[in-house]
């Protein structure tokens, strides 16, 4: 289960601080951009809004 977020900076805030970016798929500001992000110890973490053919205004992050 994941918490969702109003916008990019507040998902992102919730990142651990040693979490680094390592890839993100789609368009900012589109339906289904996401990225992954890794900390320290290996954990994956993804930002996402949505699937590709919502809208995307709500954020969502996800240990992976």
């Amino acid at each position: 289960m994941s918490t969702t977020y109003p916008s990019y900076s507040d998902a992102a805030a919730q990142l651990p601080a040693d979490a680094r970016w390592s890839a993100s798929f789609g368009n900012p500001g589109e339906g289904g951009y996401c990225e992954y992000h890794r900390d320290q110890a290996g954990r994956r973490y993804i930002i996402s809004n949505g699937k590709w053919c919502d809208l995307g205004t709500e954020w969502t992050v996800q240990e992976a």
